[in-house]
C-alpha cells in the first residue's frame, strides 16, 4: 500500500485517497502511461528519426519502409493504433480544451483490450 505523501494540500491528499481505493481510475492512469511509454519509444528511439502521427497512420496502413528490423515492426504493429490515440488527445488537450476527457476506453480498444 501506498504511504501517506507529505506536502500536498488536503484536496490533492484526498485525490490520492480515491486513486487508491479507486481501482478503476488507477487502472485507466496506468494504461496511460504504460502506452505513453510505448508511443514515446516508437516516435522518438526506434529509428535515427523521430517518428510523426503521419508515419504511425502510413504504417497502420500498410506503407512500411524497407529495412525495418522485424523487431521494429512487431513494436510498431502492436503500440502505433494506442500511441493514435493519445497523439489525437494530446493535440485537443493543447488546441481545444484543458478539460479534455481522457482517452482511456479508446486506448483500450486500439490497444486490443
Amino acid at each position: 500500500m501506498l504511504g501517506p505523501v507529505r506536502g500536498l494540500r488536503p484536496g490533492a491528499q484526498h485525490r490520492l485517497r480515491t486513486l487508491r481505493r479507486g481501482g478503476r481510475v488507477l487502472a485507466g492512469h496506468l494504461a496511460y502511461d504504460r502506452h505513453y511509454v510505448a508511443g514515446h519509444l516508437l516516435r522518438h528511439h526506434l529509428s535515427d528519426e523521430v517518428r510523426d502521427a503521419d508515419f504511425l497512420r502510413a504504417w497502420l496502413a500498410g506503407d512500411r519502409p524497407d529495412g525495418t528490423a522485424p523487431e521494429a515492426a512487431a513494436l510498431l504493429d502492436r503500440h502505433a493504433p494506442a500511441a493514435l490515440v493519445l497523439d489525437g488527445f494530446h493535440r485537443r488537450l493543447l488546441t481545444e480544451s484543458r478539460r479534455t476527457p481522457s482517452p482511456s476506453a479508446a486506448i483500450d480498444r486500439a490497444a486490443g483490450r
